[in-house]
């Protein structure tokens, strides 16, 4: 009988201590709301912000001085279409003018500057 005694004060204990650790375990923890509501994105770009003037590079300039089989001498170097030139891809060559091309933009070089 003290045998019975003694498993049922031991099993008692024991469900005490269970239930003690259960809700240890089952009270909320980790971080306070609004420390979660305050925190920053961390995959957000952030914005910068230039002070003083910005102003951008100028464009650059083409000169134009002669068109032979297909080839056009721009700026004193020969080039054909395909060719990237400061940013420009040489888009077409004409019998008269060279059309560069950068997304979004469009440029006309002409053989000689008065004819357009």
């Amino acid at each position: 009988m003290k045998h019975i005694y003694f498993l049922f004060i031991c099993g008692s204990l024991f469900a005490l201590e269970v239930d003690d650790l259960l809700s240890k375990i089952m009270q909320p923890k980790g971080i306070e709301k609004s420390k979660i509501i305050s925190a920053k994105d961390p995959f957000l770009k952030p914005i910068i912000k230039r002070e003083g003037n910005f102003t951008p590079p100028p464009e650059p300039v083409f000169t134009l001085k002669a068109i032979f089989e297909g080839t056009a001498l721009i700026n004193n170097k020969w080039h054909k279409a395909g060719d990237r030139l400061e940013g420009y891809e040489i888009f077409e060559i004409k019998k008269h003018a060279v059309v560069l091309f950068n997304r979004p933009k469009q440029k006309k070089v002409y053989l000689f500057e008065g004819k357009k």
